[in-house]
């Protein structure tokens, strides 16, 4: 029932940044929001979710926790057949590349407190993750606006 209604969360947070056009929901406290829109890798549909935005220097990570749901968000399923992505923050739209970040990978810690800094809440789903929850560096192409 949890990750059903993270489900139906997201959705209205998704359609709430599109709709306004990152005006309103691109922030939750003091969490930014990046919406990610991937290619759906049976549809080849654009799906579009609303994360918390880790800023690395011109860059974000963002967290496949799923709330601590013991199989992988699809939104990085769809990224593991296609890197390429189109982010949105605030109302910068922009085509992004994704790196898989996975727990041997030596940068991973140092990526996982920088996620703990923007969001103490996940290391509740870490610890209730019955997997690695994987790490994903984004890296927006050069400043462009897409629309």
């Amino acid at each position: 029932m949890k990750f059903i209604l993270i489900r139906l969360l997201s959705r209205i947070h998704s359609n709430i940044l599109q709709l306004s056009r990152g005006r309103i929901g691109s922030q939750l406290g003091t969490v930014h929001i990046l919406l990610l829109t991937t290619i759906g890798r049976k549809t080849g549909q654009k799906r579009s979710v609303p994360l918390a935005a880790i800023s690395y220097g011109n860059n974000f990570i963002v967290v496949a926790s799923f709330g601590g749901n013991p199989k992988n968000p699809s939104w990085f399923v769809n990224l593991k057949h296609n890197p390429s992505v189109t982010i949105q923050v605030g109302t910068k739209i922009q085509k992004a590349d994704t790196w898989i970040v996975e727990a041997a990978d030596k940068r991973y810690e140092s990526f996982w407190t920088l996620a703990l800094k923007t969001h103490n809440g996940f290391a509740t789903y870490r610890r209730n993750a019955p997997r690695d929850i994987p790490l994903v560096l984004i890296s927006p192409h050069p400043t462009h606006n897409y629309p």
